[in-house]
């Protein structure tokens, strides 16, 4: 019998141990918009902000977070929620990720990105007096605390 190329290709492939594996396909989930789901105890509760504070922020820093270029980026509004489920919670970037429907290195990537847009920002919401600059910096140890901007945030929300 005479086969033709393709046929042959199979055959000689089956012989040594099968095919090549094929890519697996591409799962597209359906994210959940938090503003849309939770009241906003909730929110405070899962993410310690409030839903006028989590917009006033969006408004802030969203210009910088746009989205890439990539299929299915993560849109501002959730990289700004990873980031506050982050830093709210703790909890390893695994974890969060496995809650959000992420993988470990996007939770990653948001919590580097929106904590860039946040220091960009940070000098219309943080001023030293000149006097104990000097003093916060031999006490606390580094020049510039990134909690800072979180504790005015907070402040801001009560």
């Amino acid at each position: 019998l005479k086969l033709n190329m393709a046929a042959r290709r199979r055959r000689c492939q089956r012989r040594r141990g099968g095919f090549r594996q094929l890519p697996s396909k591409r799962v597209i989930r359906d994210r959940l918009n938090p503003l849309e789901v939770y009241t906003d105890d909730e929110l405070f509760e899962r993410y310690r902000f409030r839903r006028a504070t989590f917009v006033f922020l969006l408004d802030m820093v969203g210009r910088d977070l746009l989205d890439s270029s990539r299929n299915n980026s993560l849109p501002p509004m959730l990289q700004l929620f990873v980031w506050l489920r982050f830093f709210a919670t703790g909890a390893f970037h695994k974890l969060i990720g496995d809650s959000m429907h992420i993988s470990e290195c996007t939770v990653w990537r948001c919590c580097k990105s929106v904590t860039e847009a946040l220091l960009r920002i940070r000098k219309l919401f943080i001023a030293f007096p000149k006097d104990d600059k000097q003093e916060f910096i031999k006490i606390a140890g580094m020049t510039f605390p990134s909690a800072c901007l979180l504790l005015s945030l907070q402040i801001q929300d009560e």
